[in-house]
């Protein structure tokens, strides 16, 4: 088969990976190991206020609820990862995403992974994940630690060759979609009950095109890339 241009770049929290809710308790976690003793009355954010606040930055998040503002994602990593690795929560491809992979790679398209969890978190993910995946998308083009993602998803175009309109991003808040409008990407948002992001912040943020199913992802990228 003849290769078509094209590359689709899947955001791996919540899109790829279903994994919302070891998320939200690993941010908890963040946020009573990080702030002063004397700021917990403002409590820990709901599962929902969780994904409300995704529409914006998880560090704004951190700060809202009393982490001092000089800590950065790298220096939320290590608890996040701790608890990943403590919960008994194994992290899982979402339903139907390995078809979704394979449909992709069948059509030609190539495809990368970009994630902001730092590298230690991404690692322990990737390590229980990659080895599904790997034959469709190479390690080469798994990057974590990335917020904001905007700089490796024009790395990745860039080492694939492919120009900005041709690259799809695949993600499910807001904010990945902001992204990919600000690097001159398309983007497709994933709306679920177990995304990170809330339904009406994805359709706010005007998507190129919208999926609830996995297996949409192939039929909207190749229309998206070649009408």
């Amino acid at each position: 088969m003849v290769k078509k241009q094209g590359l689709v770049i899947w955001d791996l929290n919540g899109t790829l990976v279903d994994d919302l809710h070891i998320s939200h308790k690993a941010t908890c976690a963040v946020i009573q190991s990080l702030r002063p003793v004397q700021l917990a009355s403002r409590g820990l954010p709901t599962l929902h206020e969780y994904r409300e606040l995704l529409k914006g930055e998880i560090i704004a998040m951190y700060h809202k609820y009393g982490v001092p503002e000089f800590v950065n994602l790298n220096d939320t990593d290590s608890i996040r990862c701790h608890r990943y690795h403590n919960s008994g929560y194994v992290p899982a491809l979402r339903d139907h995403a390995h078809q979704a992979l394979q449909g992709l790679q069948d059509s030609g398209i190539q495809q990368a992974i970009v994630s902001s969890e730092g590298k230690h978190t991404f690692a322990h993910i990737m390590g229980v994940v990659g080895f599904r995946i790997k034959h469709m998308i190479s390690p080469r083009d798994w990057f974590g630690g990335c917020c904001p993602k905007d700089e490796q998803v024009l790395q990745l175009a860039q080492l694939h060759d492919v120009p900005m309109q041709k690259v799809v991003y695949i993600g499910d808040t807001a904010s990945d979609i902001e992204m990919a409008r600000r690097v001159g990407a398309l983007s497709i948002g994933l709306v679920h009950e177990t995304a990170y992001g809330l339904e009406s912040h994805v359709i706010e943020a005007r998507p190129s095109a919208m999926i609830s199913d996995m297996r949409r992802a192939v039929i909207q990228a190749r229309m998206l890339l070649f009408g």
